[in-house]
């Protein structure tokens, strides 16, 4: 009811303003605002009507009427949500002097009917989405004063027409599309023009020369651009100008000298990003009204000016990025009006100067900004007396050396400190963790040297940590869970070690995570999914164990993820096709197993997967990354199959007939019946003839084969097993020299019980499986049982203690656990190796620079003389100058069977497993050997010269 009367109070009140607007075009006026005017509601959506005649409609209308109330002047609508496009019939409204659409969300193209308001002063549609080329009708607007386009959609070029606007005192068309360049007569038949903004459009070519004619301009702000060639002369002596902006542009050559520069009323001056060179241009310490200079980013050379001193009003000095030489001037620690310095990326050099510590004075001083230059020295304690509002202190990539000055703690509203690749060493002090109100600490590439700060929870407010690139130590401290506004932390390429803490993984708001090249132990928490803003991480090139969390499929921001060059295990969880978003995934160097899994082939953005050295198996996934990897990311699993592009085989199926395979179905279980059937008989009549008879002993023959020796005896053979006798310790027990009592040497292996597999080694150990080489390098026994003692043919065993001697354990043991057949490869050849050196792999000479088979590497093939055993010749001499053709003849023989020898030493004993050759090509090789040793040999029978014939 409510609705149904005010609507009829509106058009009875309609009906008297009508009446008194006789006019035609007033009625149209009139009809045209009711149109527009309808779409605002009040906050019920009911239509106000609070108006009754002619000067009150005007007022609730929201436009500027003549003194009579009927003819509209002003329409001026700025920030309300009319959306929808201009309606053309504005243009109707002949009386309108002023039309401000700003901020109102309008859209759509500019209507050309805008075009018929000869009395136009003031048209400002700016903060809108008004697109489409600038209407050349414009130029029939020659009231206009104020043309406000800024920040809208248009694009093309700016209209030529534009030049007619003889009374135009404001141009803005920033923020646009707009392209091509100025018209060359844009300026010339505006005197008045007081305000130019055409930043952040593509324009291009020159700034026109007669911009300089502009006598009244304040401000010309023109950045965000093309521009090129110089700026014209004439801009740098215009008495008026106080904002010069062209920043961002290719604008290039140096600025007038002294003589020609006039701008008494300049106060920002910004020439960023451009080509401009030669000296700062002294004319501007006329310039005492000057605020802010801006030159970063060009190429400026020559000192940084003393008379900056002198300019009381200048509060902002950004330098950086240009060919500046010299020192920091003295003089600037007297300018107590600062409020920012940037001095970063030049030629500077010596060392910071004290008196800029001793700033007292610059209360107000929030930015210091010294990186990429040649400073030297160290950074004094007094520049904790700095100014307490210093927000940014910045002095990366200088040559600073000491320590940190603790002192920087007393800049309690510092937001940012970066003191990045520079020779800083020493500790990380404590002080420095109460600054909370720090954002940002970057200390990265330095060579600091010690732990991390329990107490970096004192930096509450810390959102960025870069401690990457130094020499830390010790874990990293679990309080950095309190750090709870963390985006970013690097901490890799350091000493750091021990568990990840489980802190770390409950930061949400962490986004990047480095702690690569470290020496981080322990497995992943199964919550790590909790990072559930994370994008980046990188765990590359740790000790980390365990399997890859399932959770980590719930990182859906993740794009990059490098895991690689750890100890992981077990399969790659399916989850990892959840990651939806990920671009680069590196799996690479684990000990992962199992099938690759076919989710991997769902992820679009997936462009760069490393699965190389690892133990995968099976099918290589169809489709996505997998349409275009390469071997290099595969290389390392022999057990895949399925990409013959790549050189990895086809995977071999079985096929049957449907025929075949329903009579397995029904013969299978029949035949699996009778095998059962057939095996219970066998056990039955077994155990029938083991009651009737007893187990055989060995026969007298056999009993002679084997010493029988006492308890007792081993015990005094030993020494009671004591230590001084102990050879060495494996998984199953220890080995000891004893010498029993008729004087003979032996080695005595006693089992560890608690091992499941004791029996059988024991069984394994009285089997052709020790070694034990005496004094002429003569092997007795021959340990290599350890394969013995696997399951199957590829797999392997996790030791719970390391088998074997240091020195001749496979670089595997040490590094995984893991015990293979490849493994007693290398230690047969460490063993030939020794042989045929006399030098065992543990002699003092070898420490973690040099190892047996590096030395003997090193000398392989034509100096072996200086690393072979010189007993290995009854006289003595090897590969020296002989005396007789004879011994020049058994020299060469020897000389060739013993590089064939080392060599094979080498091939054994080489690091990575998979280049070792297996044990059955040993024996070939070791009989191809001897063969031409022999033939070698000829009618010298067995090589008499020789000490230990072949």
């Amino acid at each position: 009811m409510g609705l149904l009367c005010i609507s009829m109070v509106f058009l009875v009140l309609l009906a008297p303003c009508t009446t008194a607007l006789s006019s035609p075009s007033n009625a149209t006026d009139l009809a045209v605002l009711l149109d527009f005017k309808a779409r605002i509601k009040d906050p019920n959506g009911i239509i106000a009507s609070n108006w009754t005649a002619s000067a009150p409609f005007c007022s609730w209308i929201g436009v500027s009427c003549d003194s009579s109330g009927q003819w509209v002047t002003g329409f001026e609508l700025e920030d309300m949500p009319l959306q929808g496009t201009i309606s053309p019939q504005l243009g109707n409204l002949s009386f309108l002097t002023s039309l401000v659409l700003s901020n109102t969300s309008l859209m759509g193209p500019f209507p050309n009917e805008l075009g018929k308001l000869q009395r136009l002063q003031t048209l400002d549609l700016s903060y809108n989405s008004v697109s489409g080329n600038i209407p050349s009708i414009l130029g029939n607007l020659t009231a206009l004063q104020t043309l406000d386009l800024n920040s809208n959609k248009f694009f093309g070029g700016i209209p030529k027409e534009l030049e007619n606007l003889n009374n135009l005192q404001m141009l803005r068309l920033s923020n646009n599309d707009l392209s091509g360049p100025i018209p060359q007569g844009m300026f010339n038949n505006t005197p008045n023009l007081s305000t130019i903004r055409l930043g952040m459009n593509r324009l291009t070519g020159e700034i026109p020369r007669n911009i300089g004619s502009l006598s009244k301009l304040e401000m010309l702000v023109l950045e965000k651009n093309i521009f090129t060639g110089p700026m014209p002369a004439d801009i740098f002596n215009m008495s008026q100008l106080q904002v010069i902006a062209v920043g961002r542009n290719n604008l290039s050559g140096s600025i007038p000298g002294n003589e020609s520069f006039y701008l008494p009323m300049l106060e920002l001056f910004f020439l960023s990003e451009n080509q401009f060179n030669g000296p700062i241009p002294p004319g501007l310490s006329k310039c005492q009204n000057l605020d802010t200079l801006s030159i970063p980013v060009n190429n400026f050379i020559g000192v940084v000016p003393s008379w900056l001193a002198t300019m009381t009003k200048l509060t902002k000095i950004y330098l950086s990025t240009n060919e500046l030489t010299g020192k920091i001037p003295v003089e600037l620690s007297n300018h107590t009006g600062l409020l920012g310095l940037d001095l970063s990326e030049n030629k500077l050099e010596g060392a910071i100067p004290p008196e800029l510590g001793q700033m007292r004075n610059l209360g107000s001083l929030n930015t210091i900004g010294m990186s990429n230059n040649a400073f030297v020295g160290s950074l004094p304690p007094y520049v904790g007396n700095l100014s307490t509002l210093l927000e940014v202190f910045v002095a990366d990539n200088n040559k600073i050396t000491g320590s940190i000055p603790s002192t920087l703690s007393n800049l309690t509203n510092l937001l940012m400190l970066s003191l990045s690749r520079n020779q800083l060493s020493g500790i990380i002090p404590t002080r420095i963790t109460t600054m909370n109100n720090l954002q940002a600490l970057d200390l990265s590439k330095n060579i600091l040297s010690s732990t991390i700060p329990v107490e970096i929870s004192g930096l509450t407010s810390l959102v960025k940590l870069y401690l990457d690139g130094n020499q830390l130590f010790g874990p990293i401290p679990s309080t950095i869970g309190n750090l709870r506004q963390l985006q970013v932390v690097k901490l890799s390429q350091n000493l750091l070690s021990l568990t990840i803490p489980t802190s770390l993984w409950h930061l949400q708001k962490l986004i990047e995570l480095d702690l690569s090249h470290n020496s981080f132990s322990g497995s992943l928490p199964a919550d790590s999914g909790k990072l559930t803003a994370i994008t980046k991480m990188d765990l590359s090139n740790n000790q980390l164990s365990g399997d890859i969390p399932f959770s980590f499929g719930e990182l859906q921001m993740m794009i990059y993820l490098n895991i690689s060059s750890n100890l992981l295990q077990g399969s790659i969880p399916d989850s990892i096709g959840k990651l939806l978003s990920i671009e680069e995934l590196d799996l690479s160097s684990n000990m992962l197993s199992g099938a690759i899994p076919k989710s991997l082939a769902n992820l679009t953005y997936l462009t760069d997967l490393n699965l190389s050295f690892n133990r995968l198996d099976g099918q290589i996934p169809k489709g996505g990354v997998f349409s275009n990897i390469t071997a290099k990311s595969l290389m390392g699993n022999k057990a895949l199959c399925g990409l013959p592009s790549q050189g990895i085989s086809s995977c071999q199926y079985k096929t049957h007939s449907r025929s075949i395979q329903r009579l397995l179905k029904f013969m299978l279980p029949a035949v699996v019946a009778f095998f059962i059937l057939v095996f219970c008989l066998y056990m039955l009549v077994r155990r029938k003839i083991n009651k009737h008879t007893t187990m055989a002993l060995p026969s007298d023959a056999d009993l002679m084969n084997y010493q029988l020796i006492s308890y007792h005896e081993l015990v005094r053979a030993t020494r009671n097993f004591s230590d001084d006798n102990l050879l060495g310790t494996g998984s199953f027990g220890a080995v000891f020299k004893g010498q029993l009592d008729d004087e003979s040497t032996v080695a005595i292996k006693v089992l560890n019980m608690q091992q499941e597999v004791s029996s059988k080694s024991f069984d394994r150990e009285c089997q052709p499986s020790n070694i034990l080489l005496d004094n002429d390098m003569v092997a007795h026994v021959a340990d290599f049982g350890i394969s013995k003692l696997l399951v199957g043919d590829g797999n392997s065993i996790t030791l719970t203690s390391m088998p074997g001697t240091i020195g001749y354990m496979a670089p595997e043991f040490g590094s995984t656990g893991k015990a293979s057949r490849r493994s007693d490869v290398y230690s047969y050849g460490i063993v030939l190796l020794e042989v045929f050196t006399r030098k065992k792999p543990t002699d003092p000479m070898f420490d973690s620079e040099l190892t047996l088979r590096q030395w003997i590497s090193q000398a392989f093939p034509h100096e072996l003389s200086n690393v072979a055993d010189c007993g290995l010749r009854q006289d003595g001499a090897m590969g020296g100058t002989d005396h007789s053709s004879n011994l020049s003849e058994d020299s060469n023989i020897l000389n060739t069977c013993l590089v064939s020898i080392i060599e094979l030493g080498l091939l054994c004993s080489r690091y990575a497993p998979d280049e070792r050759i297996p044990m059955n090509e040993i024996v070939i090789k070791l009989n191809n050997i001897k063969s031409n040793y022999h033939s070698l040999c000829g009618s010298k029978g067995e090589c008499k010269f020789l000490k230990y014939p072949l």
